[in-house]
């Protein structure tokens, strides 16, 4: 990011009218000024280290990881903290406590589990055709 750049005084003045009202993150930014996301995104690190902006909170982003990016405000604030990500067990225990809040969805999840360790029954007419049970080789 060049600083001496025409339009670096621009985008940071677009950047600054947009997050007057309230702290957006760079994908929330990038389509209200019309620049892709990775641009936006560089411009608000440089206007962070200026001290122009600060980020306010770490929210969650809705893809299939739900990770949380940064929503950076307007002036010179203390930077919020990150949260810390859950471990596999915390997400595993928080998946299956919502499971079991919902009896009918529990009862499907169970059935699975039980059909997943039935073994089907083996048809006479194949087994005659074929042979018994199929030779392990190692």
């Amino acid at each position: 990011m060049k600083a001496d750049h025409p339009l670096t005084a621009h985008r940071i003045a677009a950047i600054t009218a947009v997050l007057q009202d309230g702290p957006l993150c760079a994908h929330d930014v990038a389509p209200k000024i019309f620049l892709c996301y990775g641009h936006t995104w560089r411009v608000l690190k440089f206007m962070h280290t200026l001290g122009l902006v600060h980020i306010a909170k770490w929210p969650l982003r809705c893809t299939p990881r739900a990770t949380r990016v940064s929503a950076y405000a307007v002036g010179a604030g203390v930077d919020a903290k990150k949260p810390k990500r859950r471990t596999g067990q915390q997400r595993q225990a928080r998946a299956k406590s919502k499971l079991r809040r919902d009896a009918e969805r529990y009862e499907f999840h169970l059935a699975k589990c039980r059909a997943r360790k039935r073994k089907p029954a083996r048809d006479p007419l194949v087994a005659a055709v074929f042979g018994g049970a199929a030779e392990v080789r190692p």
